[in-house]
């Protein structure tokens, strides 16, 4: 496990994959991997994500791995432990999202239920309720 986030009353950890601590160099005995200040890391964040054409903040990308967590169907506890927060209303209603990819396949799997369910006799007129040979 690794510090990611250490304030006044939070202090976040996260497990890291090998791939991610194999880019990590040796730091001895100290528990800080970067020496420099969250402001200074920001900014060539911002800097580096605009030469590179994106417009994305920290704030997205906590954003995103919510959303992708949720998409993922992991449950509430666990992403409140990883993203630190100690109430699903923050989860819920700032940081997870949907994703168009995510929710074509829910609306699927939501109308395949539904048509499960209608008798063969009926002509639903929907391609994807009708039954072949029915």
């Amino acid at each position: 496990y690794i510090n990611l986030i250490q304030t006044l009353g939070n202090n976040q950890q996260i497990r890291l994959p090998q791939y991610i601590i194999d880019l990590v160099p040796d730091v001895g005995n100290t528990d800080r991997i970067v020496q420099l200040t969250h402001a200074h890391i920001y900014q060539q964040f911002v800097r580096i994500m605009k030469k590179m054409g994106y417009k994305i903040s920290f704030h997205d990308l906590r954003q995103i791995n919510t959303s992708v967590m949720a998409a993922l169907g992991v449950p509430d506890v666990y992403a409140m432990e990883r993203g630190g927060w100690s109430n699903t209303t923050t989860l819920k209603s700032v940081y997870q999202q949907t994703f168009d990819t995510t929710r074509d396949a829910v609306d699927k799997k939501i109308d395949d239920y539904f048509c499960s369910l209608i008798p063969d006799k009926y002509d639903t007129n929907f391609d994807e309720c009708r039954k072949i040979g029915g």
